[in-house]
């Protein structure tokens, strides 16, 4: 019992440390797409080193948040409701997990908001690199909570409708 208290007091810190490793990850599968595949620049091959789409670094970052976010998340999630033995958890237990991320989206957000008005962020003469730093994490925070948010929900909704079959066959 005391194991799962401990566990149930770390999980916001686990839950939040995997953001680094998420984003991290996506990254390096934007850096590997942008110098293999190229994100719609002419380097002498013609046909913009022939891309699909012109801007396919959207596209590959949209794809590398996806794939990186449902493994890295939604493994962490499977593995705290299993290792916390949560058998119908609710909304609470969601917002134990992610309290730190909803709080650094927040601040993620205010700081976006902040940079996109000032000289330091998008502008008319373009977005700098800080700025889309700032975005991804923001994004990959959002996509987490999600995560999270969606698997918890599966698992009480499974766990409900068991309870009400085992209930209604006993009768």
């Amino acid at each position: 019992m005391r194991e799962r208290t401990i566990v149930k007091c770390v999980s916001p810190l686990l839950y939040a440390a995997s953001f680094v490793p998420a984003v991290v990850a996506v990254w390096q599968i934007m850096m590997f797409v942008e110098y293999n595949i190229g994100f719609g620049y002419d380097r002498g091959f013609g046909l913009d080193d022939f891309t699909t789409l012109y801007f396919n670094g959207d596209v590959a970052g949209v794809l590398a948040i996806i794939l990186v976010g449902s493994i890295v998340f939604g493994a962490l999630t499977q593995a705290l409701m299993w290792v916390e033995r949560l058998q119908r958890p609710g909304f609470l237990d969601h917002l134990r997990h992610c309290v730190l991320l909803y709080t650094l989206l927040v601040l993620l957000g205010i700081v976006l908001v902040w940079a996109y008005g000032g000289n330091y962020g998008a502008n008319a003469s373009g977005v700098t690199g800080g700025y889309a730093v700032v975005a991804l994490g923001f994004v990959i925070v959002g996509y987490a909570i999600f995560i999270n948010a969606a698997l918890i929900a599966l698992r009480h909704r499974s766990r409900t409708r068991l309870d009400r079959t085992r209930y209604w066959s006993s009768i």
